[in-house]
């Protein structure tokens, strides 16, 4: 336990987290279990938030980076690629009311070509 009151359980390498463990951010209520690689969020690996959002997927220097999946709090879904924590290239987006989108994102937002399909 760190004095802030976080903890990290897993493998350590010269002092840092390097292999497989989980840590805990205690004032945030986040948690992260998955791979590490010189103290960072490295590999593949869970996040989850305070408020119920979770991403699961591919880690590079603690950013969300190549394939992963996005739940919000509200329950929309993302399954696709991601680039420095941003959604960026192909992806899929399920929206809690039904509604689908299906394309190409840029910098978080739907770029290029793309389907949208209304649930209603």
């Amino acid at each position: 336990m760190y004095q802030n009151g976080n903890t990290y359980i897993g493998e350590f390498k010269r002092g840092k987290a390097e292999g497989n463990g989980k840590y805990v951010w205690t004032s945030k209520g986040e948690a992260y279990e998955g791979e590490w690689y010189q103290g960072r969020k490295h590999g593949y690996g869970q996040w989850t938030g305070c408020n119920g959002d979770s991403y699961t997927g591919q880690w590079k220097n603690s950013f969300a980076y190549g394939f992963g999946v996005q739940i919000t709090p509200n329950g929309d879904r993302y399954e696709g690629e991601w680039h420095y924590s941003t959604k960026h290239g192909k992806g899929t987006e399920m929206y809690k009311n039904g509604d689908v989108y299906i394309g190409n994102y840029r910098e978080g937002l739907p770029n290029g070509f793309g389907k949208y399909i209304w649930a209603d």
